[in-house]
């Protein structure tokens, strides 16, 4: 898990003006993919973290996925894909858990 407080500045610059864009309107002129980003999000503690199928726990793990891109340089991510799990996970100790992914976009140079 990535933390605001361990960013660069110019990263933490980039999230807030970070936008999804929606797969359709990514054209390879318009945009530098950086790669592919993962973000995730787990339900550690039953009686404080929302389950992994809320829309709390997404917009936890796409913060995720957008504190990846912004490290990498992106500007914009691509659509989340997420997956949910809610069997218990004994390896990560989660009752539940969400993953994303998106990928890490730059605009092109003009």
């Amino acid at each position: 898990m990535l933390d605001y407080y361990d960013m660069e500045a110019d990263a933490l610059r980039r999230i807030r003006g970070m936008t999804i864009v929606e797969e359709q309107a990514i054209s390879i002129d318009d945009y530098t993919d950086l790669g592919v980003v993962r973000g995730s999000f787990c339900e550690r503690n039953k009686n404080t973290d929302p389950r992994a199928d809320t829309p709390e726990a997404k917009r936890d793990a796409v913060d995720q996925v957008k504190l990846r891109a912004a490290a990498k340089g992106a500007e914009h991510i691509s659509t989340p894909q997420c997956d949910i799990n809610e069997q218990m996970d004994l390896v990560n100790n989660c009752w539940s858990a969400i993953a994303c992914e998106s990928h890490a976009l730059k605009a092109a140079s003009p």
